[in-house]
């Protein structure tokens, strides 16, 4: 005769023994986008950079860290992370804020810099825009960008 407290105590395990199921948009990948905007004469250029993005659940989160892209120029940066509530629905949007540093004709300020991240994962592809603004800066920075990925080889 089987004892009912090992059936239930087997049924509360079970979870713990199957694999979490993965998002789609975890994992390591590579990153074509808009890494900033140079102004010259009035006019926007957009700077192209491709960089690491690592994404990994933790709880009802996904947690993402884009490693940034050297470019002739401009200051290093730290890693960028993002984070927002895990979702089955598309597109995924991860907000980052940071301070940005300025360069108004010579003269340096410091500002709120938001890069707003709207991705959509299709197997081991990312597509998706990136939106840049800095807190009151009232001059568009251009609209949303394109973001394009693939699942990086491990």
């Amino acid at each position: 005769m089987r004892s009912p407290a090992l059936a239930v105590l087997a049924a509360l395990a079970l979870p713990a023994m199957l694999p979490a199921q993965t998002h789609p948009l975890v994992g390591a990948w590579d990153l074509t986008f808009t890494a900033g905007v140079e102004m010259t004469d009035g006019v926007l250029t957009p700077i192209t950079a491709t960089a690491a993005f690592l994404v990994t659940a933790a709880g009802d989160s996904l947690v993402a860290v884009l490693e940034p892209p050297t470019i002739e120029g401009m200051p290093d940066l730290p890693p960028a992370r993002f984070a927002t509530r895990r979702t089955d629905t598309w597109p995924i949007v991860l907000e980052q804020r940071a301070e940005a540093t300025l360069n108004l004709n010579g003269k340096t300020e410091s500002r709120i810099a938001v890069s707003t991240w709207t991705l959509t994962v299709q197997g081991d592809t990312i597509e998706g825009t990136v939106e840049r603004s800095i807190e009151g800066f009232a001059m568009p920075l251009g609209g949303p960008q394109p973001v394009l990925g693939i699942r990086a080889k491990e």
